[in-house]
């Protein structure tokens, strides 16, 4: 069936459809600015200035929001270029070691400068001071659950008992809030890495997933490469 309006005349209808919807929905360029962005006008029709005026303050707030969003770019390529220098200084370091303990002791020295770190631990299941601390695979397996079942590394607030499997209780000063804790894998689980801080907000959770999980791959290869050669 052949429709009898005039294409003319569908036009002005949707046009004053059009028209109908915009006088009942006031609001309508304040949820798509995109839109509004895109109306012409031309100059000496009444309310022309007003929008032309309008639309160039979304123009401006569009810009400073593209300039915030690139210099948030910026300063994150910046960090992220500075923690692979740290990164690369900490696997030289290790290359250097010739024992496990001074896999562990350069770790933890390099963690604690280069990233400006308050507590460092890094924990061997088979060491007899980590037994005698209570960090067992057991222990630290129930109180992080997916640290090694799922090879998950921890971030975010501690609670007192896991402040205490984590770094031990010295009894002095302020007790670490906040850690970030990586596993350590041969063909099992065999210890663990740990930054901790007093400020609760410093290791917030899901941070740096990748980057500790890198971290732990890096301190794992140089003490099963150790214990390896120490086998013969």
């Amino acid at each position: 069936m052949k429709s009898n309006i005039a294409p003319r005349e569908g036009a002005d209808r949707s046009e004053a459809e059009v028209a109908d919807f915009l006088r009942a929905t006031p609001d309508f360029f304040d949820r798509y600015p995109d839109v509004l962005m895109m109306m012409k006008l031309r100059h000496g029709v009444p309310g022309a200035t007003s929008l032309i005026e309008y639309q160039l303050r979304l123009l401006r707030e569009r810009n400073s929001q593209l300039e915030r969003k690139l210099m948030s770019l910026v300063e994150t390529a910046r960090d992220n270029e500075a923690l692979s220098l740290r990164v690369h200084r900490l696997s030289l370091a290790l290359i250097d070691t010739d024992t496990v303990e001074e896999v562990i002791s350069t770790s933890v020295d390099q963690l604690r400068n280069e990233f400006k770190t308050e507590r460092v631990n890094v924990a061997l299941f088979d060491d007899p001071a980590s037994a005698a601390a209570g960090a067992t695979l057991e222990a630290v397996d129930k109180a992080f659950p997916n640290l090694f079942g799922g090879r998950r590394p921890f971030s975010g607030i501690l609670g007192k008992q896991q402040a205490r499997l984590l770094f031990g209780d010295d009894g002095g000063g302020e007790r670490v809030a906040s850690a970030a804790v990586a596993p350590l894998f041969d063909t099992r689980p065999q210890g663990f890495l740990a930054l901790g801080s007093t400020d609760d907000k410093r290791f917030q959770p899901g941070m740096g997933v990748l980057f500790l999980r890198y971290l732990g791959d890096l301190v794992s290869a140089a003490i099963t490469h150790h214990r390896r050669l120490e086998r013969g």
